[in-house]
């Protein structure tokens, strides 16, 4: 069972056999915070148990958890970070967390800056396109849908990014890191200085309570080196 399905079960006082026959004061959450806005998605399926899921796909609890956003919002970000880290510090219970920060939409995010998505896919112009698929598992049974409006590139054997357009304007642009220790990270490095040179964008950690600059390689860096360290 997904982490926001357990908080929007206690939220909404679904049966307790819905948590697993587990109650919910014993919960204990990995992630402390989560995206709850979910993407829109179409052709939605059940996985068959001998399927391997697609090479590349997003669990829906992975959703945005690094994402881009308009270095106008830096003030902004930094606010609800600080108030991640101080929910981070009062919740934790020794194994986890009693429960979770979800981010709402309240900032005016990646439409504030009417990134078009032409020029977004004539940066990306080397790497493959492909539709999005979002993963959902529940107790008993894993989903798969693609997500509306979607797109992915590859970044790097390290990560690769993904995001929503609409109307030819992006509204989302996120990245899915694998943390395997694949490689040096060297050209993951260079995409994201790419990125930062064309665009007024910075990469916002969420769990880990990080905001990167990507006009500054300093700064990637930096983000970079606690990953390097433990690979």
């Amino acid at each position: 069972m997904l982490k926001r399905e357990m908080k929007r079960a206690s939220d909404e006082r679904i049966p307790l056999k819905n948590l697993g026959q587990a109650p919910t004061h014993f919960v204990r959450f990995a992630t402390p915070t989560l995206c709850d806005a979910r993407p829109a998605t179409c052709e939605p399926r059940d996985l068959d148990a001998t399927e391997d899921l697609p090479e590349f796909h997003v669990e829906e609890d992975d959703w945005r958890q690094i994402e881009f956003l308009p270095t106008s919002l830096r003030d902004d970000l930094q606010d609800e970070i600080a108030a991640i880290e101080k929910f981070k510090v009062e919740r934790w219970e020794g194994e986890g967390w009693a429960d979770i920060y979800l981010r709402r939409d309240h900032l005016e995010g990646l439409p504030s800056i009417q990134l078009p998505f032409e020029e977004l896919s004539k940066l990306f112009k080397s790497w493959r396109r492909h539709d999005l698929p979002l993963i959902r598992e529940s107790s008993d049974v894993t989903t798969i849908a693609k997500v509306d409006g979607s797109f992915l590139f590859e970044a790097s054997e390290e990560a690769f990014f993904y995001g929503q357009e609409h109307v030819g304007t992006v509204t989302v642009v996120a990245m899915r890191f694998f943390g395997q220790g694949r490689g040096s990270y060297s050209k993951l490095i260079e995409k994201l200085v790419e990125l930062g040179g064309a665009f007024p964008l910075l990469m916002v950690d969420w769990n880990s309570g990080l905001i990167v600059d990507l006009r500054k390689r300093e700064e990637i860096e930096r983000w970079v080196d606690p990953i390097e360290d433990a690979a």
